[in-house]
């Protein structure tokens, strides 16, 4: 919240003190229940007791993932300065070749890197500048989009673009092969945690919940409509009542089988909120998923379903953190002596495509994975 004022501030938009805070309290619904999670096992520390990775070629992990750089933005940005705008129709691919690489200053690029590596923390990553150019005469570990013509050499402007280029594809590089040496090195060092035992422990240590705890609201103190209807809401869940709340841009509302209670929608940006409010996309799949819960009463006779929407980095629950991944929300399927997880990203499509391939390496056997469309989901022996 102090940064957010701070930012605030920082972008022009009145001060600190212009502001209203307003703390909402969420209430905790987990109960009872013995909710599963697959979580990196104490101790584990890629960067301090991993091995030293030397950066190298590509291996077929790698090349299934290519480094995607699109450089058509910078370029229309570039011309939008001087007035010059264009439509592109269709992007181009194409890649650096012997004829761009003679001009580039490898003693620039590898220092560039080594500079990314401190910034990143990558600690135990070694890079030889001897293994630059070997990677840039490959192609098949990158796409790279950009018009033909800014790749041909009419002045020697080019090559100050070509360098920027390669700089950029060295930096994906790197994270992408850090990442699949992480990946190799924790994929045998899972475990499985419950859910209430480490809710329990942080707040015997005096922690924030990994669930929730409450809403800050910030408002500008010469909204008195909104600041008295906050207060209002507050009210109603200090005397436990969760029914629907609605005013203006801001819904309070509750699903029985969600984690906490309530959970807040705001469809515009009058009302700040940490943390971030619902979004259209993500109050649509918990309104769709509680309408479809009641519709089928039948159906979850026999089951048990729970809904977490999870908090973001720093605070909420991640998986796979060689790719930080912090599910938008984590639903829980009780069923048969086994646990279904499903992660859920409602409006995007983090989990899509060639992380689902990732996934299913990862896991494949023992926890019995099998996947809804483009949402990984684990079957775990209770």
């Amino acid at each position: 919240m102090r940064q957010f004022k701070e930012y605030l501030e920082e972008e022009g938009v009145k001060g600190k003190d212009d502001f209203e805070e307003i703390m909402l309290p969420a209430i905790s619904n987990l109960g009872s229940a013995k909710l599963k999670y697959p979580q990196l096992k104490e101790g584990v520390n890629f960067k301090r007791n991993g091995p030293r990775p030397t950066l190298s070629k590509p291996n077929d992990y790698m090349l299934e993932r290519p480094v995607v750089v699109d450089w058509y933005p910078k370029i229309e940005a570039l011309q939008s300065r001087t007035a010059q705008s264009r439509t592109i129709a269709t992007l181009n691919k194409a890649s650096l070749n012997n004829s761009h690489l003679a001009f580039l200053n490898f003693e620039e690029i590898y220092f560039e890197l080594q500079k990314y590596k401190n910034e990143r923390c990558y600690y135990n990553l070694s890079i030889s500048k001897d293994i630059l150019p070997s990677l840039l005469r490959r192609n098949d570990w990158y796409v790279l989009y950009i018009s033909q013509e800014e790749l041909e050499f009419t002045n020697f402007e080019q090559v100050r673009l070509w360098q920027d280029i390669a700089i950029i594809l060295l930096k994906k590089y790197c994270d992408n092969f850090y990442n699949a040496k992480r990946l190799d090195y924790e994929k045998d060092k899972i475990e499985y945690k419950y859910l209430h035992e480490v809710e329990a422990a942080l707040s015997a240590q005096g922690k924030k919940s990994n669930i929730f705890d409450e809403y800050t609201f910030l408002v500008d103190k010469s909204r008195e409509d909104i600041i008295k209807k906050l207060l209002e809401l507050k009210q109603k869940i200090d005397n436990q009542d969760l029914s629907d709340f609605e005013f203006r841009s801001l819904k309070s509302f509750s699903f029985d089988r969600h984690l906490y209670k309530p959970l807040i929608h705001i469809k515009d940006s009058e009302i700040k909120v940490i943390p971030v409010a619902l979004n259209e996309g993500e109050n649509q799949f918990v309104t769709d998923l509680k309408k479809h819960f009641e519709d089928n009463t039948g159906y979850f006779q026999d089951k048990e379903l729970y809904l977490l929407r999870n908090l973001g980095r720093g605070r909420g629950i991640g998986f796979f953190q060689a790719h930080n991944f912090f599910p938008d929300f984590i639903m829980w399927l009780v069923y048969g002596g086994k646990q279904y997880i499903t992660f859920i990203d409602p409006h995007g499509i983090r989990m899509a495509n060639q992380r689902n391939k990732d996934v299913r390496k990862k896991w494949r056997g023992e926890n019995q994975v099998r996947f809804m469309g483009n949402f990984p989901v684990w079957g775990v022996l209770s």
